[in-house]
């Protein structure tokens, strides 16, 4: 139990400080609600504040949304800890808890989550950051690997 503390600490660390690092880059360098084009012009830097979840939703209720991700986080937390899930799997949702801690930092320290990477997809510009890749990215292994290991 204590090794998979550490794992998903250091798991929680470097989730966190790099999620962070970017988003107070770019509101450093940029500024909320500034848009670069880059060479490719289906990708650009557009730094701004999500209020709601992903796309948007429930931005116009933004303390529900900090309330159910935090409920949800602690959920997530529970059975992380309790969980006897192979190893991949429960590192999989550390990481994707603790994406999922990084974008509540922000609701409450912004009152927004920051997002700075416009990317166009079937003519709709979706603006995301690091942290939703992960979260994306840690539920796709989660999923495949529970197909694997069922």
């Amino acid at each position: 139990m204590k090794e998979r503390l550490i794992a998903y600490f250091i798991i929680l660390l470097l989730v966190i400080i790099s999620d962070q690092s970017l988003k107070r880059y770019f509101v450093k360098h940029y500024g909320i609600n500034s848009v670069m084009p880059l060479k490719n012009k289906r990708y650009r830097i557009c730094v701004m504040k999500n209020k709601g979840a992903f796309l948007g939703l429930g931005k116009k209720y933004p303390a529900a949304v900090a309330l159910i991700t935090a409920g949800l986080i602690f959920v997530l937390l529970v059975y992380c800890l309790v969980s006897d899930e192979p190893e991949i799997m429960r590192c999989a949702l550390a990481a994707l808890l603790s994406a999922a801690v990084s974008n509540l930092i922000d609701r409450i320290t912004y009152k927004g989550v920051i997002d700075y990477l416009s990317i166009r997809i079937l003519n709709r510009n979706i603006v995301i950051n690091l942290a939703d890749v992960i979260i994306f990215a840690s539920a796709g292994v989660y999923l495949i690997s529970d197909l694997f290991y069922k």
